[in-house]
């Protein structure tokens, strides 16, 4: 069984939000090997970001470009979100690097604004305008 428990560190010292709940749960587990995983706390993106990705960033390039969304969406992460994967060659030892395209299912936050700033740079270049979430025609719509 797993339990997740949220908190801080400050001044070097962990602070459980819900303390009584990690003591009780603590003590359910007597006597039983534990392993304890300490991690920094991201936020995915939210459903509206989503929504605006999809409804409004992929729709104004598709409707600029032609092509479909998934299309779009394939190409923006290839470009604009990319993993790079060491391959080996077995026969030869030569190492080659190849690029393919990130997930954006996983993003913080964070990642995502900075993701679709990308896009929307890259593509006003192009003369291709796509608005902000927070612009004035996007929240009437």
């Amino acid at each position: 069984m797993k339990r997740t428990f949220s908190g801080k560190v400050a001044d070097k010292k962990l602070t459980v939000y819900d303390e009584a709940d990690m003591k009780s749960w603590i003590a359910s587990l007597d006597g039983m090997p534990v392993s304890v995983t300490i991690e920094k706390e991201t936020h995915k993106r939210s459903n509206q970001q989503n929504r605006f990705l999809w409804g409004i960033v992929y729709k104004t390039i598709s409707d600029f470009t032609g092509y479909d969304e998934d299309e779009v969406h394939a190409l923006c992460k290839e470009k604009f979100n990319p993993k790079f994967l060491n391959i080996v060659n077995v026969n030869t030892g030569e190492e080659t690097e190849e690029r393919i395209a990130g997930s954006t299912a996983k993003l913080s936050t964070k990642d995502f604004i900075e993701y679709v700033e990308k896009i929307q740079r890259y593509f006003a270049g192009l003369g291709c305008v796509i608005p902000d979430p927070n612009q004035q025609n996007f929240l009437e719509e």
